[in-house]
């Protein structure tokens, strides 16, 4: 199964179950406890603030990028996303796989996005995923780093916006205010 506790084995038109060897039970308890200590680490480095119409919070870290790309994608109200991004990417920043499976839960919950780019130039990843607009409901602009030069993704939708850092120490933020992403989506 996809926790590793139990193997599937089809002999004939039949399934067999085996479970494992409870030897290895420890190892992987011990595996998740640390998955668990490095979580809790992270999400106690972040910062939560409420008002009466608007919140922050504040992640730090790749995991904590993974975490706040889930809030917008979970929490986005309307079939359209304004993004400005860089093209650089930062493999600190996010697994290209885990990248690749966000941009089809978007698309299977059919949120068109319009996203600027800015970049000095075209690389071969970047014009890959650039033939792919249309079956990623994706529309593009590009400009001139030199102009507009993002360092990051920020990204609007009704009511909520959300950036994530670029640089060598990956962060987001995720604010949730009607009038602050009315102004960012106005820009």
């Amino acid at each position: 199964t996809n926790r590793g506790l139990i193997s599937i084995l089809k002999v004939g038109k039949r399934f067999t179950y085996q479970a494992l060897d409870p030897k290895y039970l420890d190892g992987i308890l011990t595996r998740k406890k640390i998955d668990l200590k490095q979580i809790v680490g992270e999400l106690s480095r972040d910062i939560f603030f409420t008002g009466s119409d608007f919140s922050i919070q504040h992640f730090t870290g790749k995991h904590g990028v993974a975490i706040a790309s889930e809030i917008l994608l979970s929490e986005t109200k309307t079939k359209l996303w304004k993004t400005f991004e860089t093209a650089m990417f930062n493999p600190e920043t996010i697994d290209i796989f885990q990248f690749e499976d966000y941009i089809q839960r978007r698309v299977d919950k059919n949120i068109f996005a319009k996203v600027i780019i800015s970049t000095q130039m075209i690389y071969p990843w970047f014009k890959k995923r650039l033939e792919k607009d249309k079956e990623e409901l994706r529309e593009n602009i590009i400009v001139s780093d030199n102009e507009f030069p993002f360092e990051g993704a920020l990204a609007v939708t009704k009511g909520l916006i959300c950036y994530i850092s670029s640089t060598n120490e990956p962060f987001a933020v995720v604010i949730r205010s009607e009038q602050m992403a009315r102004t960012v989506e106005s820009i």
